[in-house]
């Protein structure tokens, strides 16, 4: 049924008819995704203030929509820019035309959405295995008795997984065109519970779920195993042979595959040096570049089609976990990863099946960001599970304190020793505002 499904659904979008409505959602996500440069987003702002304009850009995408099977990159690259985060990452987005950019948004979402859809029927499914119940037969029929139902919705259990499928199950891909609203305003009566609106909510709503289940877990079965990883470059070493071969079995047809693949592949032109952009990120300009290479392994930064494809390949990553330990649950924003258990050994199992995906599709975890506690007075932390702390910002989880977070002074410690360094290095107020 999924793969017929998302058959159908290719041949479907490629006769689909693009219209004002999709315009406006489409700049939208686009703006929202801060791929383009400052000066091209304020082109696109222009265009979306006139009717006109966005008419015809729903038309010149429908021509482009049904030739989709031939698309391409232009023959003679596109601009790869550099850009440094807050964090002090640096990244190279494409400086595509916003036409390009607005049709790849376009196919990009509606993948998405489609995709997000068509796996959450299949979590609904017999295919998806269920913790098994702690409860015995002789309390199932104390509480049927008392309760006088069969059904408990508002059981623990039952509120974690509508948690699991509402914030974190493929989190990473949007519901409907409709989440692209902003989220400015918040209901009074929900001020104070859980939110899962912007990526750090989302991570800090699920950092007080781990908590609280780590609380349940000792209160219940006196014991507990918590482990956290991150996939090491996972945009730039995603291999397009394993992306192209889930998405193959999982359905897609193949003149979308063919689009996906030239998608995958583009021509990459290197414009300016690193070391220029080092120097004076403001004053960097870009030169003639040589030819364009090729993109042989990773995905466009930013790109809705890039989230489309990780989600799918991280898919199979999620249900091997949830097949082989009998119902363990990935908490995944994105390539970072949570799991928990009551017992070890079901966390060695599913950190062992983990490894194994990531050998087969070419990834690699980072050690830096991957380690494991136990909580507890039973059992010792389980001899496969990876060595190291579990780290969020400054904060650690500390297995002597019952698996709270506390600060980490020593790395507190740290971070102030880098501030000084890099305030001493400034030589005017705005420097060290900036810094």
């Amino acid at each position: 049924a999924l793969r017929v499904r998302l058959a159908t659904f290719g041949d479907t979008l490629r006769r689909t008819t693009i219209n004002e409505y999709d315009m406006e959602w489409c700049i939208k996500s686009l703006l929202a995704a801060d791929l383009l440069s400052d000066a091209k987003q304020t082109i696109l702002k222009e265009f979306a203030q006139n009717p006109v304009i966005i008419k015809e850009l729903a038309s010149v995408l429908n021509m482009q929509l049904s030739s989709l099977q031939t698309w391409h990159w232009p023959e003679d690259g596109v601009p790869a820019e550099p850009r440094k985060a807050i964090n002090g990452k640096i990244r190279f987005y494409l400086d595509g035309e916003i036409l390009t950019s607005l049709f790849l948004q376009y196919i990009g979402i509606k993948w998405s959405i489609e995709f997000k859809a068509a796996l959450l029927q299949f979590r609904s499914s017999r295919a998806w295995v269920l913790p098994p119940s702690n409860l015995s037969k002789v309390d199932v029929a104390r509480s049927e008795i008392f309760l006088n139902s069969t059904n408990f919705p508002d059981s623990i259990e039952q509120r974690r997984r509508t948690f699991q499928q509402s914030h974190y199950f493929m989190c990473q891909l949007p519901n409907s065109v409709d989440c692209f609203n902003n989220y400015d305003d918040v209901d009074e009566d929900d001020e104070n519970q859980l939110r899962f609106d912007t990526p750090v909510e989302l991570k800090q709503s699920l950092l007080h779920i781990l908590c609280t289940d780590v609380l349940l877990n000792r209160a219940l079965h006196n014991q507990c195993t918590v482990v956290r990883t991150d996939l090491e470059w996972f945009g730039p070493s995603l291999a397009h042979q394993s992306i192209l071969t889930i998405l193959t079995f999982f359905g897609v047809s193949q003149p979308d595959l063919q689009f996906i693949e030239a998608f995958l592949a583009c021509p990459l032109k290197f414009t300016g040096s690193m070391n220029s952009y080092l120097a004076d990120p403001a004053a960097y300009k870009s030169t003639p570049a040589d030819s364009p290479r090729i993109r042989q392994r990773g995905t466009p930064v930013a790109h809705s089609l890039s989230v489309f494809c990780g989600e799918a390949v991280l898919f199979v990553m999620d249900y091997a976990v949830n097949r082989k330990t009998n119902g363990i649950f990935l908490y995944r924003i994105h390539d970072d990863f949570w799991f928990l258990d009551s017992q070890s050994t079901r966390c060695a199992q599913a950190w062992k099946t983990m490894n194994d995906f990531a050998d087969l599709a070419g990834l690699k975890f980072n050690q830096m960001k991957t380690g494991s506690v136990h909580v507890g007075e039973k059992d010792q932390l389980h001899a496969d599970l990876p060595q190291g702390d579990i780290h969020w910002g400054l904060l650690k989880m500390d297995a002597t304190s019952g698996g709270k977070f506390v600060i980490d002074l020593a790395m507190v410690d740290e971070h102030v020793v880098e501030m000084q360094r890099q305030l001493t290095a400034t030589n005017s107020i705005f420097a060290w505002v900036q810094a």
